[in-house]
């Protein structure tokens, strides 16, 4: 009777819970596995304490990919133009020899890294992935966010210090809204970590708030909620000219917030003078006393945010734009305060660390050519073509892809095409073949995020509801699938990566080596002892707002407390001289352009 009623116990499916990882949202999911560990289905998760039962189509069909029969399940070399499956060992040692070899001859900048966006979700990933190249010496990085984002890092970066300073609407008591080139209900948010933003969205207008969204085209979001307030193509910068000449010039404005915090508050009051709502409404096709009531809408409102997205990102003037709309928000008051955009601090201090390693800041690297500098830790992948078939002995000769599709998704796609054909080396890390890996030498199977421990570490500061939240492999990985922590890991040692590198990263895959040669340690935990959530768990001591012992009792995550006002502000800047910067001398060098395209 005893064993019948063990018997059945054992064959209850289990509820597992974790998160999605495929956009910025992180949503809540729990996962029923039975008990070969195969999934049964995903479903949202009620009891998260942020997203509380919200989950796209995108993540519940998460149980379909892992099984989904396209996958990549073995390592795979490419013989006589055709992929064989080998082993792990081969693949490891095979693609070592030639980095080397590359590195010997030709010198250390001659490996490349691209990045695409699920390595930035991945806290292993990232971690070791960027400590691979940086241990072998390359300042080659390549990340897909230079497509459509780098303009608010580079902003960012001349203004606050960091790239990962983006201040986030304080949306509970936000009473003043308005979206620029945005489309919430279809794409989430872009640079912040918000669920079901027209929900939120709704429940300004409820409590008497406005919302405004500013798009040449009424989009499914602009449909929903809020004033629909159409603008020309590319304009949307003027249209923030004409709101600073309204707020500052027609009408006088307390400069005293901003002059505390921030540096050259009159030159960037200046910006605004000749931008008369007469002269913009001809260039945006927004009539002058909406532009007025916009502006001091905004300026009255009892906690007032402007924000922008991927439609002015890619514009003309992305940069110059998401430079007025900190400024704004600087000047009226509104980062750092009640109802404004607050910067989150995480489950322990990512500012602060980033500044220490000096991650997220301007470094000496540039392109060979075009002289590009490193954004948020990586170059314009628009520059990678030309580094890989430029004529100079430090050209990019191998190229690794982690989690990416350069040759589907970036501008210049045949160029790119042609260069890829120059390499000696392309090794592709993903858990797909794609248009890129058709030009892999070597395809290295990874796991999905159903089969590797997580931690939202690269989303921390961009919470608008701070929590924290770490999860276990769902299931343990299928067929030879790997997680890309130990593919990097025994990567850099085959490449024969130094000892000691710039950060403690380029340690681990070392010391996993050395400990597992080691029989009294090898044989009791393991040939990679040194995994990132010991990392993570030392991180979230230093924090002291949580454990990673207290995460995993509570795996759906916990509340960290709401960000608190003024507490960036004069005190978490991460410029030099904690100041902000209102007027970062390349944006300023790109101000002529505006006259010159109004014509």
């Amino acid at each position: 009777m005893n064993l019948n009623k063990e018997s059945a116990y054992s064959e209850t499916p289990q509820i597992r819970k974790t998160y999605c990882r495929i956009c910025k949202a992180h949503c809540g999911l729990t996962v029923r596995v039975d008990q070969n560990q195969q999934i049964l289905d995903v479903k949202a998760d009620k009891s998260h304490p942020v997203t509380q039962g919200y989950a796209c189509i995108k993540g519940t069909s998460l149980g379909a990919l892992h099984t989904d029969p396209d996958r990549v399940n073995h390592p795979l070399k490419r013989v006589n133009g055709k992929l064989q499956q080998i082993s792990w060992d081969q693949a490891i040692q095979e693609i070592g020899d030639k980095v080397r070899g590359l590195r010997k001859a030709h010198r250390k900048r001659s490996v490349g890294m691209y990045h695409g966006n699920p390595t930035f979700a991945s806290f292993q990933n990232i971690m070791y992935s960027s400590a691979f190249l940086e241990a072998l010496d390359s300042p080659n990085v390549f990340a897909s966010h230079s497509v459509d984002v780098n303009n608010k890092f580079d902003v960012s970066t001349q203004m606050y210090g960091l790239s990962m300073v983006h201040p986030v609407p304080d949306f509970e008591h936000t009473q003043f809204l308005m979206c620029l080139g945005t489309n919430p209900s279809v794409s989430q948010m872009s640079v912040m970590q918000i669920t079901n933003p027209v929900a939120k969205f709704k429940k300004i207008e409820a409590r008497g708030g406005q919302v405004v969204m500013v798009d040449p085209r009424r989009t499914e979001t602009a449909a929903k909620v809020g004033e629909h307030v159409f603008i020309r193509p590319g304009t949307d910068v003027y249209l923030l000219l004409a709101m600073l000449h309204v707020i500052a010039h027609e009408n006088q404005i307390d400069t005293r917030y901003a002059e505390k915090f921030a540096h050259n508050v009159d030159q960037f009051i200046e910006v605004g003078r000749q931008w008369t709502p007469e002269r913009v409404e001809e260039i945006t096709g927004i009539e002058q006393d909406t532009i007025r009531r916009l502006a001091l809408a905004y300026r009255d409102a009892k906690g007032g945010a402007l924000y922008m997205s991927t439609g002015v990102n890619l514009g003309p003037f992305g940069s110059l734009a998401y430079w007025l709309i900190q400024g704004l928000n600087l000047l009226t008051a509104n980062i750092d305060s009640k109802g404004g955009l607050l910067v989150p601090h995480g489950a322990f201090d990512a500012l602060t660390l980033a500044s220490i390693v000096g991650l997220g800041k301007f470094d000496e690297h540039r392109t060979l050519v075009g002289d590009w500098h490193r954004v948020a830790g990586c170059f314009p992948v628009a520059a990678l073509a030309k580094e890989i078939t430029v004529d100079h002995p430090d050209r990019i000769r191998a190229l690794f892809v982690s989690a990416g599709n350069p040759l589907h998704s970036v501008p210049g796609i045949e160029q790119l095409k042609q260069a890829f054909e120059q390499l000696d080396l392309v090794v592709s890390i993903d858990i797909y073949q794609n248009e890129t890996s058709a030009y892999a030498d070597y395809i290295l199977p990874a796991t999905d995020m159903l089969e590797r421990s997580d931690f939202p570490v690269s989303h921390m500061v961009l919470q608008t509801v701070p929590y924290a939240q770490f999860t276990e492999a769902v299931v343990p990985p299928q067929h030879e699938r790997r997680p890309e922590w130990q593919i990097f890991s025994d990567l850099a040692v085959a490449c024969g990566v130094k000892l000691f590198g710039a950060t403690l990263c380029n340690l681990l895959p070392r010391l996993n080596r050395g400990l597992h040669r080691l029989p009294f340690i090898g044989r009791k935990v393991g040939p990679h002892t040194i995994k990132p959530e010991h990392l993570l768990a030392l991180l979230l001591r230093w924090g002291r707002r949580t454990t990673l012992k207290e995460l995993k009792q509570t795996p759906e995550g916990i509340l960290l407390g709401a960000t608190e006002p003024h507490t960036f502000l004069g005190k978490r800047v991460p410029t030099q001289n904690g100041m902000v910067q209102l007027w970062p001398e390349k944006l300023v060098a790109s101000l002529p352009r505006l006259e010159s395209s109004s014509e």
